[in-house]
């Protein structure tokens, strides 16, 4: 319904039930007529200017209606909105009455801006017009051109703008027109302004809060505004609220107001009704005026409001064609829209143009009458439109010298705080022509002190009263905006701070001020005006209290994308440079001032002095936080904004510190401008001046306050863009500490420094030799500060203290209150004044932990950096030397670490921070004796590392160093490792230090660890695997991870028993074997640590030897076949195996096993477990739940974390479980035939007989089948050589050391699992041999075990219970089902990838079953298949709704390169989790909802069907929309979704996108010409032709669309002419148009014009650009080329017939050369080859089919 509905013109609201007592409160005057010749003036005036407005709107010529009209008397285009204009024509001709009869000055501002027919009517009837525009002069010529001009691009466009005279209000968006009003007449005590607030303008919020604006006007000072709201009743197609709201309501709310209301709706009589109601209205202001003006001031006084109702579009033709026009909704536009084209309708217009009799309305020669001319007033200052104040006046402000108010360079100080002294002197200096508007926040933020010599202006509130206040703060954005806009429009300057989450409120009146502002200056009569300013401040930085809603720095945004002319953007660093700009913006004119500062204390980095030059530049090297005054950089780091500034400098100090040899040049930015493109901007540098700034090829790192695209699309188009790395704000951070917000935003000072490094090694070669330590070591810090951030809820001590700098950045001249341990605390403290909190932290760091006392004659210890005195060191390392063995090639370790110390070295900084410490604090120091004693033992240069004297190698030691040494090699061959295994221990050693306790007991016991693990050298974890006859190693294992662990902690993490057991058993050994004797467990030291693990090493090795003599027993057990490595290897190799468990296997052998630092405490006797002697079983009293918490296994990094389950706890097994493996071997479920463990029955089920595929969540949930024989079948098949000669009986426990003599520490050894290969195939066509190609599944038909092969299913032949495809399955269903059958099932595609030859146990044969060591689980693909090349595309699949019934879809791939139909697709992630139901009926519908192509236009399947945030939950299936957000392949910024991109089908494999801005420079540039351009070829720059792509939004996600098609299709030839010679750029492209071609000239070389290469014309092409590797010249081909075709271009898409498939078409297999494609595919570029035989276009593929399958669209 395009309108409401009404029966009768001009309805009248329903009555309401209020009592009629209300009325009493509005106005009722006495009807009292006006004079004669004043009502006949008015009369006059309406209806002349009511006869121009509707004129406007309609005529092109016959103005004066001189003749009967025509068609070509009417305009072309209708534009303009006659519904308001008579009501604002009645106010403009009583308020020329007004003016005329009191002498008074009125400004008229108007709501309803799109009324501009009425008001330029009334504007050239009183002379204004012709004033300001000479060519619409008062006469007949004037006339005519405002007639025939309007709303063309010469003339005045449809609403009110600054072109407009009198105009003060962009009439452009509804809702601010009021609180414009109560900002003009503010300090104007004479100034009357009526303002117009259309009904539907008075739905708005800003409206709503703006009647309020009295509150803020103080009588005694200021102006007075006289409200009307004009109620007509209708907006566009509906009734307004107003209009529905009786006379009763609306004096209710506007009394609540505070109004006086008084209604004029006499229509009978309205001039007099207006003119009584617009003189009480004077009255009752002059009266409160009066009162304040005398100093008895009304409280609260109710000021006058006129509610104007007149019917919508009030003397217009009242019906057409039987529909009501005047007083409905169709006269709020174009009444008569058909009146160039309908006889009737032409009539219509005459008809009621002529009711207005305009041959009495204007003279002879187009002038007014006289009786029009009795009601305007006589001097042109008082007329309307001449105004002075509207366009003409302003105020110069006087600004102190701001540098008065200068704080002293080094000081900490409050930009907001040392603002507002200098605002206090300025509201001082002009107490008539500056205010401040602030919702609220001025003493938040810190501003406060403008109130010493002024006050708050509100009216309403007794303690601000009539005391002459010039703050106005109003809880709403709006209305300060609009108080602001019609203040600095009448002359005077305002100031506009606010938080800055919150100034993006009025981002779209600050917009449409811009607008007019645009519009003032391009019109010549507007003089200059106040800039509006705006102080942006509690900032996202320092708005960690407040949350994430206070963070929002998108204002900066919106100004940027305003006319350069107009925009200004300014973020000072200190309070000196915010002093500076402030006095500039206040002394502006014209502009859009936006200032960004910080209202907590700061570093003052300038001087007075220095600020003045620095904002005069708007960018500048701060030398002192350079290297060497910023020459010669190796990278230049940028802040831009307060704290970000900060943050760089204290980086630059960072990297004195960390990296002496880097040099860093440090800018700052304040002007934001400056950056953008040489030209595109008043204050952008030259191109020049940039590079001289930021050098021309150095790596330059923004650290900037904003988002970072505002930065990118300034700098956008500077040369040299990919060395420019931006951090910004990122969204990130709520509730948390100001350093906080800086890490989680990536901007703090460790991210700088970091991008530094990283920039700098570019060029550096000590830099880039060191970057990966000092990287770390900057991560570590990060991490560091964070946690303790977390643990303290506070920042570091000493993080916002100024960096000090001093010298030229040598690495000696920054002081750091912090040694170089790592820790929160090592960020930068005041140089000089430092707090004695501060060296005391110094004190703890400067204390070696030997001796616990202040260091004395430091060495410090490499690689580790630990420092400590030299004599302790000298005691410590000759108590290593003469406890070392012949284990370690070197025994000395770090005390404090216990990581291994290659030499030591003097560090002067430490020295030096010892020697400023101890000057500052003597009492600190060690006495003369105890130095003397020291000396004694150590002196500067003595080597403190003795030479180790070991006894002579054992042959024992060498079969040991020979075994580990074997297995080291083994096993790096195992995992890839070679050369580089000594540089990953390093790594690992110093990712171990990263995650070291905080707490120095904590460091200390890590240490240990970490020294015992270099004892024990490195371990490579592994998995269960066995060895192939040739000795190679099981192909089934995978790359392992080589980890520092002691010997001792691998053989219990890679032991087959429980932990606990593990615990006990090890314990008891260790007893037993006398280990323990003369060590305390309870007060165990290092050394006694240390001794315990070499007597453990020892023992190990002992009963190695005597293990690897019964290996051949130890290992009988049920496992299945499995070959033994040779006799010399047995006997040397390491038998780590792994407990068996329900677990997958590629888990368990993904990562190293986890270290148990407990198991040498003392042992507690645990509940449910009883001591055992070596000769008893292992079995345990209580089992385990199934739901007890596995363990982790050690991780090398965060995103190196899997979970390692318990081994199983054994119970006794029944004798059927022997017989259940009498299973065919068949069985579509491949059972695990290895070692350990029980089965359990309940997860297996019958299979079909006809398939052999494995329903993956069977597979996961299986447990593996341990200790138990496998199926007759598998045995039959293996040799009997390698059969096991042990089984355990029935009945009897399931050990592992079942059979065996006990054995201390038994580990057996290694067998791998087997499992049997799926067979699988289709139920339909008896297609065999279909697991390792794509088929589709039903989980419900046959127990789950009903496959089809992908033809058949194409072909529609489903399961037993499937309806088809997609939403016609649905369909059938309903038509043919019934309430109580299952509903439909639905097939899953899937796929086995190929098992690895080597993996493969049995090879296939007769009457033999694959097996491999592969589990057929991990290897299985199920869910969404690509549709036309059958890739896997789970992650990315791109799903339509209209092919194959809505299930069809392509990959990634696909649709980059075009291989897809042209409907919308929408991107999914989709996971299929098929799990085995009890229950049918459940299991059924499960089934149906976990497809991804289910309709879900179903009524009964959207039960199932939820939406939460972006993942939508069908079912057990997860269907998740991806939004996509790709980057544009020239300026390497993203494309967000809601943006068009071209897009490239062949470069880079169809990844290429080019954003549509740069595409538009790239022309604008040349490199590409205008003929290859969006509006011609459409092509990329190595001359592809490109797709213009988008995103819709739908109710699921965003669905990609071609927005534009490629041009020509994929049909179109490249034809090279036979005459071309050799060497040639230039081709010929053709296309069929109808019975012939079409050819056209096309330059192969983008940046050319294929005609300009003929000779044909000059082309758009210059030949300069760039072509992006192509070479050659523009050699013109020798054939003549009509011009007609060069000018020409095919089609977006392609020629020829469209369409539709209304059946599916697979041709036969083998059949290349015709198109396949399914059901409601739209086939492009088709022609009729015979009538039976088409030739089209279907997801990139051009092939014949048969054209009976389809129709045409």
């Amino acid at each position: 319904m395009p309108g409401e509905v009404i029966d009768r013109p001009n309805p009248q609201p329903l009555p309401s039930h209020i009592p009629d007592d209300i009325l009493s409160l509005a106005v009722k005057l006495e009807k009292t007529k006006l004079d004669e010749a004043s009502c006949n003036g008015l009369q006059h005036f309406r209806r002349a200017a009511d006869y121009i407005a509707a004129a406007m709107i309609f005529l092109h010529d016959n103005i004066f209606l001189e003749r009967d009209l025509t068609f070509n008397d009417i305009k072309p285009r209708l534009l303009g909105h006659w519904g308001t204009c008579p009501g604002l024509t009645l106010v403009y001709s009583h308020l020329n009455r007004l003016v005329r009869k009191h002498d008074i000055d009125v400004v008229y501002v108007v709501g309803p801006g799109h009324g501009a027919p009425a008001i330029l009517a009334s504007l050239w009837i009183e002379g204004s017009l012709g004033k300001f525009y000479p060519q619409y002069s008062r006469n007949r010529q004037g006339l005519y051109n405002l007639i025939t001009r309007f709303s063309t691009p010469n003339g005045f466009p449809s609403h009110i703008n600054a072109e407009t005279p009198g105009a003060i209000h962009e009439g452009g968006e509804l809702g601010y027109a009021l609180s414009v009003a109560f900002g003009a007449v503010m300090d104007k005590p004479d100034l009357v302004v009526a303002c117009v607030v259309g009904d539907g303008e008075a739905e708005t919020g800003p409206t709503a809060t703006a009647w309020h604006g009295y509150k803020y006007i103080d009588p005694k000072e200021s102006g007075a505004v006289i409200p009307i709201l004009h109620v007509n009743g209708f907006k566009i197609s509906e009734r307004t609220v107003s209009g529905c709201m009786d006379d009763k309501e609306l004096t209710a709310l506007y009394t609540g107001y505070g109004y006086q209301c008084r209604f004029v709706q006499d229509l009978e009589d309205i001039d007099t009704d207006m003119g009584r109601s617009i003189d009480w209205a004077l009255a009752e202001i002059r009266h409160i005026q009066n009162a304040a003006r005398s100093g008895k001031p009304i409280m609260k006084p109710r000021w006058p409001v006129l509610i104007m109702r007149t019917p919508k579009g009030w003397g217009g033709p009242k019906k057409v064609h039987g529909e009501f026009i005047e007083g409905s909704f169709r006269a709020h536009q174009v009444p008569l829209m058909a009146a160039r084209s309908d006889e009737g309708q032409l009539k219509d217009l005459q008809k009621w143009l002529k009711s207005y009799k305009p041959e009495d309305l204007f003279t002879d020669d187009g002038d007014i009458t006289e009786a029009i001319d009795s009601i305007i007033p006589k001097a042109d200052s008082k007329k309307i439109g001449q105004q002075l104040i509207t366009y003409g006046y302003h105020e110069d402000l006087k600004i102190p010298n701001w540098q008065d108010f200068g704080v002293q360079k080094g000081d900490q100080a409050s930009c907001m705080q040392r603002c507002a002294e200098l605002l206090d002197q300025v509201l001082v200096d002009n107490p008539h022509s500056f205010r401040i508007f602030s919702p609220d926040e001025l003493v938040s933020n810190k501003l406060d002190a403008v109130f010493r010599h002024t006050g708050r202006n509100f009216q309403w509130d007794e303690f601000s009263n009539a005391r002459g206040g010039r703050v106005v703060e109003m809880l709403s954005e709006h209305n300060m905006q609009g108080f602001l806009q019609g203040y600095t429009l009448t002359g005077r300057t305002g100031l506009f701070p606010s938080y800055e989450s919150f100034l993006s409120i009025v981002h779209t009146m600050m917009v449409q001020y811009s607008k007019f502002n645009k519009m003032a200056r391009e019109t010549t009569w507007r003089k200059d005006i106040s800039s509006i300013n705006y102080i942006e401040t509690s900032t996202w930085t320092r708005q960690e209290h407040n949350g994430f809603s206070h963070q929002n720095p998108s204002f900066i945004g919106a100004v940027l994308n305003l006319k350069p002319a107009a925009a200004r953007v300014y973020l000072p660093p200190d309070a000196n440079t915010f002093l500076s700009t402030l006095a500039h913006c206040l002394r502006s004119k014209n502009y859009v001032n936006l200032m960004v500062g910080s209202k907590q204390p700061q570093p003052v980095f300038l001087s007075p002095k220095e600020a003045d030059s620095h904002c005069r530049a708007g960018a500048s090297v701060w030398k002192f936080a350079s290297t060497d005054d910023g020459l010669d950089p190796d990278v230049v780091i940028v802040g831009i904004g307060a704290e970000i500034t900060f943050e760089v400098i204290a980086a630059a100090a960072i990297l004195r510190e960390m990296a002496p040899s880097l040099r860093v040049r440090v800018v700052n930015v304040t002007d934001l401008m400056v950056l953008g493109l040489e030209g595109s901007h008043p204050h952008s540098l030259t191109h020049n001046d940039f590079d001289a700034l930021f050098t021309a090829d150095r790596p330059i790192h923004f650290n900037y306050h904003g988002y970072a695209n505002e930065l990118k699309g300034l700098i956008f188009g500077r040369p040299n863009l990919q060395r420019i790395s931006i951090e910004s704000y990122a969204e990130e951070g709520s509730t948390t500490t100001p350093l906080d917000m800086m890490l989680r935003n990536r901007v703090s000072r460790y991210h700088v420094a970091e991008a530094a490094i990283k920039g700098a090694a570019v060029r550096n070669e000590n830099v880039r030799l060191d970057m990966h330590e000092m990287l770390s070591d900057i991560r570590h810090r990060i991490t560091k500060t964070h946690d303790y951030i977390m643990e303290n809820n506070r920042d570091p001590d000493g993080v916002y203290n100024t960096p000090a700098f001093d010298g030229k950045g040598t690495g000696r001249d920054v002081v750091r209150l912090a040694s170089s341990t790592p820790g929160p605390n090592r960020d930068l403290q005041q140089m000089a004044g430092a707090p004695k909190a501060g060296l005391l932290d110094l004190e703890k760091e400067l204390t070696c932990s030997i001796c616990t006392e202040v260091l004395y004659q430091p060495l410090t210890l490499l690689d580790c950096l630990h420092t400590f005195c030299g004599s302790c060191l000298k005691e410590w390392f000759a108590s290593q030397a003469s406890q070392a063995s012949s284990s370690r090639s070197n025994p000395y370790t770090c005390p404090s670490c216990r990581a291994s110390v290659r030499e030591t070295r003097p560090d002067a900084k430490v020295t030096t921070l010892l020697d400023m410490f101890v000057q500052a604090n003597p009492a600190s120091a060690k006495t003369e004796a105890e130095k003397e004693e020291m000396r004694l033992k150590y002196k500067p240069g003595d080597i403190v590392t003795p030479r180790v004297h070991r006894r002579e190698d054992t042959a024992d030691d060498e079969a040991d160093r020979r075994m580990v040494e074997e297995i080291r090699e083994m096993s790096l061959r195992e995992v890839g490792a070679g050369r580089g295994l000594r540089s990953y221990e390093r790594g690992i050693r110093h990712r171990n230090r990263s995650r070291e306790p905080r707490d120095e007991e904590g460091r200390l016991r890590r240490r240990r660890e970490e020294d015992r693990s270099e004892r024990g050298g490195g371990r490579i974890s592994t998995s269960s695997r066995g060895m192939d006859p040739a000795g190679s190693m099981d192909s089934r294992s995978q790359a392992r991870h080589i980890e520092h662990q002691s010997s001792l902690r691998s053989l219990l993490s890679t032991s087959d028993v429980d932990s606990s057991e593990m615990e006990e058993e090890i314990l008891r050994q260790i007893v037993d074997e006398g280990l323990l004797e003369g060590i305390d467990l309870n007060n165990i030291d290092v050394s006694q640590e240390d001794a315990l693990s070499e007597r453990i090493a020892d023992a190990y090795r002992r009963r190695h030897r005597q293990r690897s003599r019964s290996q051949d027993t130890r290992n009988e057990d049920s496992r299945g076949p499995r070959m033994s490595p040779p006799a010399e290897e047995r006997s040397t190799r390491r038998h780590h195996t792994r407990s068996s468990s329900g677990a997958d296997r590629t888990t368990q052998s993904s990562h190293p096993p986890v270290s148990r630092p407990h198991l040498l405490e003392a042992y507690p006797i645990r509940p449910g477990h009883r001591h055992r002697t070596s000769s008893e079983s292992r079995r345990r009293t209580s089992p385990m739940s199934p739901s007890s918490q596995v363990q982790q296994q050690a991780t090398r990094s965060a995103t190196d974390v899997s979970e390692r389950p318990r081994s199983s706890h054994h119970r006794q097994r029944r004798p059927s479980d022997l017989s259940s493996y009498a299973r065919r071997a068949s069985d579509s479920r491949p059972r695990r035939l290895s070692d350990g463990g029980r089965r359990n029955e309940e997860n297996h089920a019958r299979a079909s007989p006809r398939t052999h595929g494995p329903p993956p969540m069977v597979l996961q949930n299986m447990p593996p089948l341990q200790n138990s024989m496998p199926p007759a079948e598998v045995i039959n098949s293996v040799s009997a050589d390698a059969r096991p000669r042990h089984t355990n009986p029935p009945g009897a426990p399931i050990t592992e050391t079942a059979r065996l003599p006990p054995q201390p520490l038994v580990i057996p050894e290694p067998q791998p699992e087997l499992f049997p290969e799926p067979s699988i195939s289709c139920e339909r066509c008896g297609r065999r041999n279909l697991e390792y190609e794509l088929h589709e599944n039903c989980s419900a038909c046959l127990e789950g075990n009903f496959n089809l092969c992908h033809r058949c299913y194409l072909k529609g032949l489903g399961c037993l219970h499937w309806f088809g495809f997609g939403h016609a399955a649905w369909q059938r269903f309903q038509r043919e089902g019934s309430a109580s059958q299952e509903l439909p099932h639905t097939l899953i595609g899937r796929l086995y990838q190929r098992p690895k030859p080597e993996s493969i146990s049995i090879p296939p044969g007769e009457n033999k079953i694959r097996l491999t060591t592969e589990n057929p689980a991990t290897r299985l693909q199920s869910g969404a298949f690509c549709s036309i090349c059958s890739t896997f595309a789970n992650d990315c699949f791109w799903k339509c709704d209209y092919c194959n019934e809505g299930e069809w879809g392509y990959c990634n791939g696909c649709v980059n390169k075009g291989k897809c139909c042209t409907h919308p697709l929408l991107p999914v992630a989709h996971t299929s989790a098929l799990q085995k139901s009890q229950d049918a009926r459940a299991r059924t519908k499960q089934h149906v909802e976990a497809s991804i192509f289910a309709p879900i236009t179903s009524p009964r399947l959207l039960q199932g069907f939820h939406q939460s945030s972006d993942l939508l939950l069908t079912g057990s299936s997860q269907y998740r929309p991806l939004t996509f957000s790709t980057n544009c392949d020239i300026c390497k910024y993203p494309v967000q979704p809601s943006q068009t991109r071209f897009h490239c089908y062949e470069c880079t494999a169809g990844d290429y996108d080019i954003c549509t801005t740069c595409y538009s420079k790239l022309l604008a540039t040349g490199m590409i010409s205008r003929e290859n351009g969006d509006k011609g070829w459409r092509r990329c720059l190595n001359g592809h032709r490109m797709v213009l792509v988008g995103f819709e939004d739908s109710a699921v996600g965003q669905r990609r669309v071609i927005v534009r098609d490629l041009v020509g299709g994929h049909a179109l030839k490249d034809e090279i002419g036979e005459a071309s010679v050799a060497g040639t750029t230039n081709g010929m492209w053709s296309w069929p148009d109808g019975s012939s071609r079409q050819t056209r000239l096309v330059s192969k070389r983008v940046s050319a014009s294929g005609t300009a290469a003929a000779g044909i014309g000059n082309g758009n092409g210059n030949g300069n650009g760039n072509g992006n590797n192509h070479e050659g010249g523009n050699t013109p081909l020798s054939v003549p080329v009509p011009l007609p075709l060069l000018q020409r271009y095919p089609p977006d898409g392609g020629v020829g017939m469209r369409v539709l498939a209304v059946y599916s078409y697979w041709p036969q297999e083998g059949v290349t050369d015709e198109l396949a494609f399914p059901k409601g595919a739209e086939i492009r570029e088709v022609e009729d080859i015979n009538g039976d035989w088409f030739w089209g276009c279907y997801a990139g593929a051009i092939k014949l089919f048969p054209g009976n399958y389809v129709r045409v669209l």
